[in-house]
């Protein structure tokens, strides 16, 4: 890297760090269980008129 450049901050276990030390705890991902409720449509895409 050049000199004028800071090296790149590992930000994530930056922020990890930080918020532990907070007390939160370790973040967990989402899971759903189940689909999502979509709803399929009630006519074609091509038949439905744009405004």
């Amino acid at each position: 890297m050049s000199e004028e450049r800071q090296a790149p901050i590992s930000y994530i276990e930056r922020i990890t760090a930080t918020y532990e030390a907070l007390g939160y705890d370790q973040y967990q991902w989402h899971h759903r269980s189940a689909k999502p409720p979509f709803l399929s449509w009630k006519s074609r895409l091509q038949n439905v008129k744009s405004e």
